[in-house]
């Protein structure tokens, strides 16, 4: 029993004709504008913008609730370990990490890593800071949330 594959030259020469067609019937709008609506990240992702009220300081972006609830957590629990802090704002690694890393690129905060005096071995505890001008940025938010 004996099988015979085709070449790619006899493939294409079967399948050439109906590419054809297909190609034919295809309409292409080169220029035209999409139908389809557009999709807000901040939507997808449920983070609510606070860009129009709350721009931020460098002007290279916009803070949400999300950086606000951050910052504020980083305050009011500064012994805490990033991880608890990442618990406690009920956010994954990824999204956590994505909202330090902003942070630190504006100098609301800062990372120090600590080891226990007793700690034998692991990981130390990195410890988020909110700067002075983190906390003018918290102020002036909380200033206009009362």
């Amino acid at each position: 029993m004996s099988t015979h594959y085709p070449s790619l030259h006899e493939a294409s020469l079967k399948i050439q004709p109906e590419l054809d067609l297909i190609d034919s019937l295809t309409v292409r709008a080169e220029y035209s504008d999409s139908s389809a609506p557009v999709i807000d990240y901040n939507e997808v992702v449920g983070e609510k913008s606070r860009a129009q009220t709350y721009p931020a300081a460098s002007g290279s972006g916009q803070l949400l609730d999300d950086h606000f609830r951050f910052l504020d957590e980083a305050r009011n629990n500064s012994s805490a370990g990033l991880k608890r802090l990442y618990d406690r704002l009920h956010s994954g690694v990824e999204k956590g990490n994505r909202i330090l890393r902003e942070l630190k690129a504006l100098r609301y905060v800062v990372v120090t890593e600590f080891r226990a005096a007793n700690q034998k071995g692991g990981r130390s505890r990195l410890i988020v800071t909110v700067t002075a001008k983190g906390e003018e940025m918290l102020n002036g938010f909380d200033k206009l949330k009362s």
